[in-house]
């Protein structure tokens, strides 16, 4: 495979096998451009449906996303207060409703159909769709991306679309698994976010950089770690320990989770 970025040759990196998610035995590699240190899964899922929205039965699986949306809404406050906002993978459009009530003019869109219909059905204001195909007619303030852009496989179409779709004043918050995150390292295989099953891509801050600034004057960057369970409540030492580490990675900003903010898109 070549890298997606830069075209350089992706070579080996990391071998394992993953057991968490629901997944059993999962065998995969990872692959890195030692150029742009960009890191992707081998073999490449296909995405043609999102695991995490269905269950055995192919039925709609709703998941507790308050956790995620009260810290989304609060990272989109801190950017705008107000205006027009797109979420891009919405899933059921969750977190469409929670931006609504702070005053957010909002549509979202989801490919997967079974998580897409559940939300309309939910009467959520949301459309079915690929964001790299669909019309909205309009531009937005804010475009939200929550742990959606490791997902798809056009990667470096993405860039530009996003810049077509926003506002010259706008931002576009991002969320993706920190590949470079110190509990990443510590875990690897056992990570909750490698997930080989659904997630193509893997990003650092350098990757992310390159991906986006042909597309974007200013490019941002926060880690947290928001995916791995942590606290003391049933009190183990092994989550003693994982929180501790967290603690730590969170203070020295290698979290497992890396937050990009994107404005002042660059026509084209």
């Amino acid at each position: 495979m070549n890298c997606p970025l830069c075209n350089d040759p992706m070579i080996f990196h990391y071998r394992g096998v993953f057991n968490r998610c629901g997944v059993k035995d999962y065998k995969f590699s990872l692959v890195k451009c030692e150029k742009c240190q960009f890191i992707a899964t081998d073999p490449l899922p296909t995405n043609v449906v999102y695991p995490g929205s269905r269950n055995e039965k192919n039925e709609f699986q709703a998941v507790n996303t308050a956790p995620w949306n009260i810290r989304l809404i609060r990272k989109v406050l801190s950017q705008k207060p107000s205006g027009d906002l797109l979420e891009i993978g919405c899933n059921s459009g969750d977190f469409l409703i929670i931006a609504k009530d702070h005053g957010f003019n909002c549509v979202g869109i989801e490919i997967d159909d079974v998580a897409a219909d559940a939300g309309i059905k939910m009467g959520r204001p949301m459309v079915k769709g690929d964001v790299l195909k669909h019309d909205f007619g309009k531009k937005f303030d804010v475009i939200v991306l929550n742990h959606v852009v490791e997902h798809i496989p056009q990667i470096t179409e993405l860039p530009m679309r996003l810049s077509s779709l926003l506002k010259e004043d706008g931002v576009v918050i991002i969320n993706v698994p920190n590949i470079s995150g110190l509990i990443v390292r510590i875990m690897k295989q056992n990570w909750c976010q490698m997930a080989p099953f659904t997630h193509l891509w893997f990003f650092s801050r350098k990757s992310a950089r390159i991906l986006f600034k042909e597309s974007f004057q200013n490019i941002s960057f926060s880690t947290n770690t928001n995916c791995e369970p942590i606290g003391l409540s049933p009190f183990s030492v092994k989550l003693l320990i994982k929180t501790i580490i967290v603690l730590i990675a969170n203070k020295l900003q290698w979290g497992d989770e890396l937050g990009i903010v994107l404005s002042k898109p660059i026509s084209n």
